[in-house]
């Protein structure tokens, strides 16, 4: 999967400098501080960023775009990348689907209120680097992911995803409406769900149940009790052709789980801090 290297020149933000870094890709070559890549992997300086793995800074640029707000994380791959345009659109007939479930101690609003736009998502889901208005009404977002198995080079993964079935914001404006009228029932149900219309093929929902009131209300120095909300994550998607040749399926889809498992543990951090926070 060799080919020509070539390089470009692109601007990196780092913390107390802005500086130029050659990206040399498509083969062999580069310099003395050059990591090699492997498979289509690209070379870059090991002195720049840290990789998504590993210790190190990220700079957040957020600016206009003529659909709306870009946000961007910039983070150093360590090793090398995998730009998606080598993947060729190839991937993987096989469906593989993750799931996850968390109970969490805060109402059903501070719950779904992360799913409700990519922007959120974004917070903590570590591999999702970019988020990009790519339509008029603003319904589809171009994601671009960063994916790094053990040593190998970081693969970049771009998806043009749109949330399908009832607008998650709509469902969160009703769901906030009855939460201050306290009309809420306490046991409610909603889901957000998600696929891909261009690019890496995935998709998931996410489902909601409000369980109601728990906590002891006899002990005044408790907290007022909270609302429990059962969360279950369903994740579907197609892996890369290359990384399915390079490495087989298995070792992709376990060390996928715990990414999942990781990126519902950060979101439920996330929605216990809001949780804490509302009541001081």
């Amino acid at each position: 999967m060799g080919g020509v290297a070539i390089a470009r020149m692109r601007v990196v933000n780092a913390p107390g400098a802005n500086r130029r870094e050659v990206v040399k890709g498509l083969g062999s070559g580069g310099g003395k501080d050059a990591v090699p890549g492997r498979h289509t992997g690209r070379n870059v300086s090991r002195d720049r960023w840290s990789g998504l793995h590993g210790p190190g800074g990220m700079a957040t640029e957020v600016r206009p775009t003529r659909h709306g707000t870009i946000m961007r994380a910039q983070r150093y791959v360590d090793g090398g990348y995998t730009p998606y345009e080598t993947l060729l659109e190839r991937f993987d007939d096989v469906d593989v689907v993750h799931r996850s479930t968390r109970v969490v101690q805060a109402p059903l609003s501070t719950c779904m209120e992360p799913w409700c736009a990519w922007e959120n998502v974004y917070k903590f889901l570590p591999q999702l680097v970019d988020v990009e208005p790519m339509s008029e009404d603003g319904k589809i977002r171009r994601l671009r992911l960063m994916y790094r198995f053990a040593s190998t080079p970081t693969i970049e993964l771009l998806a043009s995803a749109i949330y399908v079935g009832t607008d998650p914001k709509e469902q969160l404006k009703d769901i906030l409406q009855q939460e201050g009228e306290g009309t809420s029932a306490g046991k409610r149900n909603a889901e957000v769900r998600w696929r891909s219309v261009e690019g890496f093929p995935q998709a998931g929902c996410v489902k909601f149940t409000e369980r109601g009131r728990i906590g002891n209300e006899r002990e005044s120095e408790l907290p007022i009790p909270q609302t429990e909300t059962v969360v279950e994550l369903e994740f579907t998607y197609r892996m890369p052709q290359v990384l399915v040749e390079f490495l087989g399926r298995q070792p992709i889809q376990l060390d996928v789980e715990k990414i999942v498992q990781g990126v519902m543990d950060g979101y439920v951090e996330l929605c216990l801090k809001k949780t804490n926070a509302g009541q001081t």
